[in-house]
């Protein structure tokens, strides 16, 4: 190695020992970069104030604070790790995201230009989310749930693994519990219990239980405009008539913007490789 590499080798090192030094602090000094990786929780509400997401457990919430319906509790404080700046452009171009990853992104975009321990409140636009096509589905409105169910011993024990005894719980739909009555060589009969007021909470809206002689009806009482959320994609219900009602998942933020309160909890910038004469080198071989 020559003299003048070996100058730029232990350069690069020490720009790399120091840059690691700083990183160890809970926040790299000046204002976040692209790249630079980011601690935080935030908390984001509609428009109207109501709780639309966050990162805080529900201890850690204002008490009484009014939750969106489509709002889900979390039960641990883990901060959210994101890297500053736009996400990587996929080779299969721009990338549809579920509702909390497309918060994520518009947040971790926003970071570009804050100071460590900044707590800012950033703006979630729906307008810059990209929109999933063909993604509405019909749904009944009225949902068919059985009373008494008659099974096989042998079926029995192969959806179980257990053999049928009187009393054993025996589960459909966590809504519906069922219990075995009754065990005969060639029968087991199971059945159900609806909710002792006749009403459901749904993802859809409440609902109100009916019954014939063989069938819980469970009659969905679903509002037109309304927001849903079915696991990681929220939702629009665009249409509704007697029997169907239809909603849309195209949009990861169902068309609603977000104001999101964001505390930055801790920061570390990206390596940078070191500059010499103006250019930036990779350490000499």
């Amino acid at each position: 190695m020559t003299q003048y590499g070996y100058l730029k080798k232990s350069l690069f090192l020490l720009v790399f020992t120091v840059s690691a030094h700083l990183g160890e602090s809970a926040f790299a000094d000046g204002a976040i970069r692209p790249g630079d990786s980011v601690h935080l929780h935030y908390v984001c509400r509609f428009k109207n104030g109501d709780l639309a997401d966050t990162t805080l457990s529900e201890s850690r919430l204002a008490p009484g604070a009014k939750k969106a319906e489509i709002f889900r509790s979390i039960q641990n404080d883990a901060p959210l790790f994101l890297q500053a700046g736009d996400a990587p452009k996929s080779e299969g171009g721009p990338s549809v995201r579920d509702y909390s990853d497309e918060i994520a992104a518009q947040i971790a975009r926003s970071l570009v230009g804050m100071e460590g321990s900044e707590q800012q409140t950033v703006k979630i636009v729906a307008d810059q989310a990209q929109y999933r096509e063909k993604s509405t589905i019909s749904l009944a409105r009225v949902r068919q749930r059985p009373r008494e169910l008659r099974l096989m011993p042998e079926e029995y024990a192969k959806r179980t693994g257990k053999t049928a005894e009187p009393g054993a719980d025996f589960t459909l739909d966590p809504d519906f519990p069922g219990t075995v009555v009754s065990v005969r060589q060639d029968e087991v009969l199971i059945r159900f219990e609806a909710p002792a007021d006749k009403t459901l909470a749904t993802p859809f809206g409440p609902a109100t239980i009916r019954e014939t002689d063989t069938l819980y009806l469970v009659d969905i009482h679903v509002r037109q405009g309304a927001l849903v959320r079915s696991g990681p994609m929220v939702g629009r219900i665009v249409s509704v008539d007697e029997k169907m009602f239809t909603v849309d998942y195209g949009h990861p933020l169902a068309g609603q913007d977000l104001d999101c309160e964001v505390t930055i909890l801790s920061s570390e910038k990206a390596p940078q490789m070191p500059k010499i004469n103006g250019n930036i080198h990779e350490t000499a071989k």
